[in-house]
């Protein structure tokens, strides 16, 4: 399949539809890929629709040369009729870890850009290629099926969603794409880098994909992965409806019959879904992690993980937030459904003086700010 802006129009489709006047924001590293997403964009927008679109640039300040970068891309968006905004990472930067830190870094600052302006479409140029490397690499690392699937075209995040138009072009017909346009993008060394797993990967592949992991192959495991985590989303949902609760006063409970019912697997799920929505982390809890907290609990033993206090009693498994001072106060709109999120408040917070019918490892996790807030991030819509 070519891509042009027919066949873009079309993954735009399925991604939509984008209200009227909405405004869309899309990230740029200034290379080819995120060069041609804009310039489709830019088409696409030019051909009736009346949307409003920013571009994203993110300076990590990692080499001398990233903020001349990132103004030479401003300049080539500021052509192409596009406005831009380039968002700096000032904190101090990483020496270990350095490309999945600065990833971090780069969505951290996209999306709360986004949330900022109440832009609830964020753009990203991942392609097939990405698809490929992504899956392989979680192959090499046994991931389960929630991993398999690879990238997701629509992810869903606190500010709105991620929207990836490119997955399904390889990185050859953007090339192809971009030569046609006579673009102009920025090479980032470390892209060569091959102390870099993703790099290896791709120069690897002609060879990988001739022994194991061919693109059909991979696809193919792909699907399946999606086909077995809709399964059990489906399965987490109903035991969640039936099973779970979120006291007022901000803590969370399970019912243990039901819980000891469950596969071992979905009870491993069912800890790493509950775990990524009290912890509010971008990544669910690791199947270590889970798996230590599930032999914990089947034994009735309490324990903690990532700040929360589980504590296995004989008809409820109850989740109250560690003894830890309080979050600093963060301004949030009224309670409510919103971008997929579960705001829970509460104005009148416990304390150890009042007299209230509740264990004191309860009263003692219970927030002691007035405005703090329990976001139930709901991870089973991704």
């Amino acid at each position: 399949m070519s891509l042009d802006l027919v066949t873009f129009t079309n993954a735009m489709n399925c991604l939509g539809p984008f209200a009227p006047g909405c405004h869309l924001a899309v990230a740029v590293s200034g290379g080819p890929d995120s060069m041609v997403l804009c310039h489709l964009l830019r088409c696409w927008q030019l051909q009736g629709q009346d949307q409003k679109l920013t571009a994203l640039i993110v300076d990590h300040g990692l080499r001398p040369e990233s903020a001349e970068e990132a103004q030479i891309t401003q300049q080539r968006l500021q052509k192409l009729g596009i406005e831009s905004v380039i968002l700096k990472w000032q904190d101090p930067k990483p020496t270990t870890r350095i490309q999945e830190r600065a990833r971090q870094a780069r969505y951290h600052l996209l999306e709360a850009w986004c949330q900022q302006h109440g832009i609830i479409h964020l753009l990203t140029a991942h392609h097939a290629d990405d698809q490929w490397e992504t899956v392989v690499s979680r192959l090499q690392k046994n991931s389960g099926s929630s991993g398999l699937r690879g990238i997701l075209p629509i992810r869903y995040r606190p500010f709105g969603r991620l929207l990836r138009p490119l997955l399904n072009f390889t990185k050859a017909e953007i090339y192809a794409y971009l030569v046609q346009v006579g673009g102009d993008y920025v090479v980032d060394p470390s892209n060569a880098n091959l102390k870099y797993l993703r790099v290896r990967l791709r120069q690897d592949r002609p060879v990988l994909e001739q022994s194991s992991f061919p693109a059909v192959k991979v696809n193919k495991i792909r699907q399946e992965a999606s086909l077995a985590t809709d399964k059990r989303h489906q399965e987490l949902v109903k035991f969640c409806l039936h099973h779970l609760r979120i006291d007022p006063l901000g803590y969370l409970e399970i019912q243990r019959p039901a819980f000891h019912a469950l596969s071992p697997e979905l009870q491993i799920e069912v800890l790493r879904c509950i775990h990524h929505c009290m912890a509010q982390t971008s990544y669910p809890l690791p199947r270590q992690k889970a798996t230590h907290t599930l032999a914990k609990i089947l034994t009735g033993t309490r324990t903690t993980v990532g700040g929360w206090y589980i504590v296995p009693k004989k008809e409820k498994i109850i989740f109250s937030r560690e003894n830890r001072p309080a979050d600093k106060a963060t301004p949030l709109p009224q309670p409510g459904l919103r971008h997929n999120q579960f705001l829970l408040i509460d104005n009148n917070p416990v304390s150890e003086q009042e007299n209230h019918p509740l264990a004191s490892y309860l009263i003692r996790g219970l927030p002691n700010a007035s405005n703090f807030v329990l976001k139930f991030l709901n991870p089973l819509l991704e």
